[in-house]
């Protein structure tokens, strides 16, 4: 829940390359590389998202639910 008292909601659109992610208005891209995966799981972390959507594109979107996972976030 954010101050509000409002559930952040996480999306992650995945390509090749980039993850695009959008969270509390706010847009920003990573690789699609476990070194910025880790980083963007510790920034989600900080977040406490309510949920997080992450866009199935043909096992490209793999790494981010395993670190997900492997960070204890559920």
């Amino acid at each position: 829940m954010n101050d509000e008292g409002q559930q952040i909601i996480v999306g992650i659109d995945v390509s090749k390359t980039c993850l695009y992610i959008r969270a509390k208005d706010e847009d920003w891209s990573v690789g699609n590389d476990w070194e910025d995966v880790v980083k963007l799981v510790a920034r989600l972390q900080g977040l406490q998202p309510g949920l997080v959507v992450i866009e199935s594109t043909g096992g490209l979107e793999r790494l981010v639910p395993t670190e997900l996972a492997a960070h204890g976030c559920q």
